[in-house]
């Protein structure tokens, strides 16, 4: 038996091959949990900013009285937002 390190979850663990990659079926699982926690955080992150950025500009264009001139955005960000809630 050979003692390994764990590059998923930094845990010792003992196995015959020597070419042993992790530490087992338990660890992927958990290190896919965390991959995808962190992907789901930063897609609300990104999401969250994108909201704030439009209501900025609402805000922007309803000060101006001229919503011609941010309709454009508005548009591309409405479009942004529904591809990220649509993925």
């Amino acid at each position: 038996m050979l003692a390994h390190i764990c590059p998923e979850c930094d845990g010792e663990f003992f196995a015959s091959r020597a070419d042993a990659i992790t530490c087992g079926p338990r660890c992927r699982q958990r290190a896919k949990r965390r991959r995808d926690a962190a992907t789901l955080a930063a897609r609300d992150a990104r999401i969250r900013a994108l909201v704030a950025l439009q209501s900025a500009t609402i805000r922007e264009g309803m000060a101006l009285l001229d919503m011609d001139a941010v309709r454009p955005e508005l548009e591309r960000l409405g479009a942004e937002l529904d591809a990220l809630l649509g993925a």
